[in-house]
């Protein structure tokens, strides 16, 4: 605080003079400037008031300075320190004060501070006085704080203000009053309330001016809505294992870390809890089971109360293989894949295909189904009837406004659940149950059982044999589990009936915009990660312009029915940053049918020839999109399954949406995008990757990062390092010069990022705090 270098004399008297006779504060405010005193009070302010402590002893109030150059330091004075000092009377901008203090000691620690004194409205001006400098005071009812300029103030931080907009009435925030006590960054009082301070003074000229009350910590606005953490961000996936879960959150302000997480979103029965008091909140939980649900619920505590979120599912990683199928209803162009990777084209065979699945099932078969029919086709009931005769425990969805012929001949036994039409039970607008998969043994013993069937694909000859559709099948318990948790949904229970009675009575079922966001969305399987997604309940219009916002060299789309303009000017956007060189590339039915549609217009206005109805007879049925499929160094991937681009799809429809984190898979769906391609009668292109060989493990730290990551990896040198946030933006890039390298983040804002490596298909998630 001061720079007098005058009082040399004075220090070295003060040092040889070990405590001398102790006078009240009032006395020693009676004793001129350079006079050695001895005083003892209570100290009324930690270090949230920098160097210097007041201490009160029930006859004054008298500040007491720290030289933090010198050989003393208040940092062992603690707010109701009783303590005996010996200093220098000194004035600083006529402040009656002992600076700088050579000895001190205290004597007992927590007693009681001396209570302020206190002010009405509207003689707050008589507090600022020099009878009360060095002492406590109360401001009762102070109406809303202004900046010295009247400016409104939302957040308070370190510097003047005024109360009541008063320039005579003026209080100091000092700016190492910080923490989760600490009044800096807390929301500043817009109601009533009462200012405590310490009445202090800073006046170069006029020794009856200048004075300023002192907040210390936020608690001195007695009244003012005490800030609790304030969670501001769901719990969010870093990483998974077997056994472990590693997640976080964050908090508007510092508090501790508590996990509440079980089985079951009503029975969170064990607790994970760290009492730092932080704002970026990362955690792992242990021991837990393969391939399992865990519901999990955030708490953050600080000294002003718990802070509650909404409780998040996810999935730990299973023990199954993790094998990704696709399958095609019409060619593919076989010149377009990678070694060993020919995709399925089953011409006539994708009936014949559902079956040797439906024969797999041993324990459990849940269908949720859009139209099924039998004609023309394999006998797709006989598979279900067969497998319901040999003990599976067999449910079926399907869509009430569809004729679904194939249900007609199900056994009596096996109970069936159709939607309803117009209104969802237990109200909003509805549409259609438009799903089309399958979940096989979800909660077998063997993880290598359970296995989803989904894709664009009805159970009818002309979507089987005709049109062109896509399958994809997974052997993932966790993903199966999830799925069954969706149908269970909409079904109304866990038991083999539904939570509908026939007649038609609203019951425990839920449609559409009935249903809630309470599904894990990110599966960690040993094929790569996989997204998933449903409608409407999970925003999926957001999922699709998110990831075509994190492709990084090229896109192509095939989609039945487009008609969402957000998605349409992301695509529209990303090619006009790449250009044509990217191989991009737009398949679509429009429903214009003449190419005058808005976002078929939207979309060639970038890619030109690169957008294309496609005109061969039979419905283009895809609903699917391709990501970097030739950059297998850049998270090549594939969004796929029931949903259209429509906003029927995302906000009334029942659907279902996977992002299929796999550069075979991506490489499997762009062999059937080439060929239709062609089909069309355009020359496919393929862009080549460049990127050498790069070992897929990652490591970062530290976690959670603050100014800087270390990110390393066998063979890294030489690859661009590449951070998004978790809105699909690339954030940060810089090439790796060695196999270490240390990666600056300070100017990324706290949150949870991804990064990806050249040559690594799993990315690596960190948190910064």
């Amino acid at each position: 605080m001061k720079r007098i270098l005058a009082l040399a004399a004075f220090i070295l008297l003060a040092s040889t003079h070990v405590w001398a006779q102790t006078i009240s504060v009032a006395e020693a405010k009676t004793k001129p400037v350079g006079t050695v005193v001895t005083v003892a009070g209570v100290a009324m302010n930690g270090g949230e008031l920098g160097p210097i402590r007041y201490i009160d002893d029930g006859t004054g109030g008298l500040a007491l300075y720290f030289d933090p150059r010198g050989p003393l330091s208040a940092t062992p004075i603690l707010k109701g320190d009783n303590e005996i000092a010996t200093g220098v009377v000194f004035f600083f901008n006529n402040l009656y004060e002992l600076s700088p203090v050579s000895s001190f000691t205290v004597l007992a620690r927590n007693r009681p501070v001396h209570p302020p004194i206190e002010f009405n409205a509207p003689n707050f001006t008589n507090a600022y006085s020099e009878i009360y400098e060095g002492r406590l005071v109360k401001l009762n009812k102070v109406i809303g704080i202004k900046n010295t300029g009247g400016g409104t103030i939302t957040t308070l931080a370190g510097g003047n203000y005024t109360a009541n907009n008063n320039t005579a009435l003026i209080f100091r925030i000092n700016s190492l009053s910080t923490g989760v006590s600490g009044a800096v960054g807390k929301p500043a009082p817009t109601d009533t309330f009462s200012l405590v301070g310490v009445m202090s003074q800073f006046s170069p000229s006029s020794p009856t001016g200048g004075y300023q009350i002192l907040p210390r910590l936020f608690d001195d606005f007695v009244g003012a809505p005490q800030p609790l953490p304030n969670i501001t961000s769901l719990i969010s996936l870093l990483d998974a294992s077997t056994t472990t879960i590693s997640a976080f959150f964050t908090t508007q302000f510092e508090g501790s870390t508590k996990i509440e997480y079980g089985t079951s979103p009503t029975n969170l029965d064990k607790t994970f809890e760290d009492t730092t008091k932080i704002t970026s909140h990362s955690f792992v939980l242990e021991g837990l089971k393969a391939g399992t649900i865990y519901y999990l619920r955030a708490k953050s505590t600080n000294p002003y109360g718990t802070s509650t979120a909404q409780v998040v599912p996810f999935v730990t990683q299973s023990n199954s293989t993790g094998e990704i199928k696709t399958y095609f209803t019409r060619s593919i162009r076989e010149a377009d894949a990678s070694p060993g990777n020919t995709a399925t084209h089953l011409l006539g065979l994708v009936d014949d295909t559902l079956i040797a699945y439906i024969n797999r099932a041993k324990e459990s078969l849940d269908i949720s189904i859009y139209n099924w029919n039998n004609t023309n086709l394999s006998d797709m009931t006989a598979a279900v009837n067969d497998a319901f005769a040999r003990g599976v425990k067999v449910r079926v969805l399907a869509d009430g406004s569809t004729a679904n012929l194939g249900l007609g001949t199900l056994s009596p036994g096996i109970r069936v659940l159709k939607s309803p039409q117009g209104t969802a039970p237990g109200g909003g607008f509805y549409t259609i149950m438009h799903n089309k998969f399958v979940i096989i043994d979800a909660e077998a013993v063997n993880p290598n059982q359970p296995i989803v069937w989904t894709g664009s694909t009805n159970w009818t000859s002309a979507q089987m044999t005709t049109d062109y559709n896509n399958v994809v099948t997974i052997q993932d318990q966790g993903l199966a589990r999830v799925y069954k948790v969706e149908f269970e949904e909409m079904w109304g229970s866990d038991s083999l009936r539904p939570g509908i009675v026939f007649n038609g009575t609203t019951g425990t079922a839920r449609f559409g915009p009935t249903k809630s966001d309470n599904t894990p969305h990110y599966i960690k399987t040993k094929s790569g990660i996989v997204e998933c997604f449903f409608s409407p309940s999970d925003a999926v219009a957001s999922k699709i312009v998110g990831f075509i916002g994190s492709a990084n060299s090229s896109l192509q789309a095939a989609v039945f029915s487009w008609t969402r303009t957000d998605a349409a000017n992301a695509l529209r956007d990303k090619v006009n940053i790449w250009g044509p060189q990217a191989c991009s590339r737009m398949l679509t039915e429009d429903t214009s049918g003449s190419g005058t549609g808005l976002v078929f217009r939207t979309v060639a206005s970038a890619m030109q020839t690169g957008a294309q109805i496609f005109r061969p007879s039979g419905i283009f049925h895809h609903k699917y999109i391709i990501a970097d499929q030739a950059e297998p160094s850049i998270d090549p991937k594939v969004l796929t399954g029931s949903h259209n681009w429509s906003t029927a799809a995302d906000t009334r429809n029942d659907e279902n949406t996977l992002i299929i984190h796999n550069r075979k898979t991506a490489n499997q769906y762009y062999q059937e995008f080439s060929a239709r391609w062609e089909q069309n009668g355009s020359t496919s292109c393929l862009a080549t990757a460049t990127a050498p060989a790069l070992a897929t493990r990652i490591l970062i730290a530290p976690v959670p990062a603050t100014t800087q990551i270390t990110v390393s990896a066998p063979r890294l040198q030489g690859h661009t390092i590449r951070i998004f946030n978790i809105d699909g933006k690339q954030v940060l890039t810089k090439q790796a010069k060695g196999d270490v390298e240390e990666v600056g983040v300070e100017t990324l804002a706290p949150g949870a990022y991804v990064l990806r490596i050249d040559g690594v298909a799993v990315p690596a998630r960190f948190v910064k705090q």
